[in-house]
């Protein structure tokens, strides 16, 4: 199965992310509201030196497609059963839908809930 893998944006190389937002067809005030969201509130630079980034950027996806084994293991009662892949990643869970779509869930008590193990 084919996924798409996004990048650490709050440690991302802050002209990559100027280049992301401008693939996405972002205008330059927009892509700075993105930039301090990814930066958790806390960006590096003022907004006029973003924009200076911004403009100075060719637009380039930080979006990549790769190949992964898909073998399912629970179903996702949310998505009206459709079967997903779960991953133990200790203090939360990373999965995979069927459809290609990547996400994550906590550790807490309504994942048994939404999400039905294989027998």
């Amino acid at each position: 199965m084919i996924i798409n893998s996004h990048p650490d944006r709050k440690h991302a190389n802050a002209a990559d992310l100027a280049a992301d937002y401008k693939s996405r067809g972002y205008t330059r005030f927009y892509a700075w509201d993105m930039f301090v969201r990814d930066r958790d509130l806390s960006p590096e630079m003022s907004a006029k030196e973003f924009y200076s980034l911004f403009d100075s950027v060719v637009a380039s996806s930080m979006t990549t497609r790769r190949n992964i084994d898909f073998t399912p293991t629970h179903i996702d009662t949310n998505m009206g059963g459709m079967l997903c892949q779960v991953k133990d990643m200790v203090k939360w869970y990373d999965i995979v839908w069927a459809c290609g779509m990547t996400g994550s869930n906590p550790h807490d008590n309504t994942f048994g809930d939404r999400f039905k193990e294989i027998q």
